[in-house]
């Protein structure tokens, strides 16, 4: 499952699409899956593997989509599945979510002469956050 698990991720970034891993990395008294245990979310939602299904994968799919939208890019949730998600196993669980986002190469242009004005329109037309850094605004305002 785990080979799996990588060989999707590997898939995604091929293809540049942004996703969200969350994995069960700690567990406590009752809980319905493993340590271990994990899931790839993208934007149109549960892409690969599972959490344990139900309430507990419901919240941490709700948990990666606002990542997605957002500019977080890991955190550590801790929830008493009872108290929190009104789950009637009396466990806790921690997840590590971990944003893995590859449309934003991130690149940095010093100067915004003419070699600079071609490379940044052919930066465009790639998966990329350009950065230009010139002290004359008025070249810099033609990019």
């Amino acid at each position: 499952m785990a080979l799996l698990h990588h060989q999707r991720a590997a898939q995604l970034i091929d293809a540049a699409t942004p996703f969200v891993t969350v994995t069960l990395i700690k567990a406590d008294g009752s809980v319905p899956q493993d340590v271990g245990a994990s899931i790839i979310v993208t934007r149109d939602g549960l892409d690969h593997g599972t959490v344990g299904g139900g309430r507990v994968e419901t919240a941490a799919l709700k948990h990666a989509a606002e990542m997605l939208k957002g500019d977080q890019r890991n955190e550590l949730l801790e929830w008493n599945l009872n108290l929190d998600l009104g789950m009637t196993c009396g466990g806790r669980v921690t997840f590590f979510f971990q944003r893995v986002d590859t449309a934003a190469w991130p690149i940095v242009v010093f100067g915004a002469g003419h070699v600079a004005q071609a490379l940044t329109r052919l930066l465009t037309t790639l998966p990329c956050q350009v950065t230009c850094v010139d002290s004359r605004p008025e070249w810099v305002e033609r990019l």
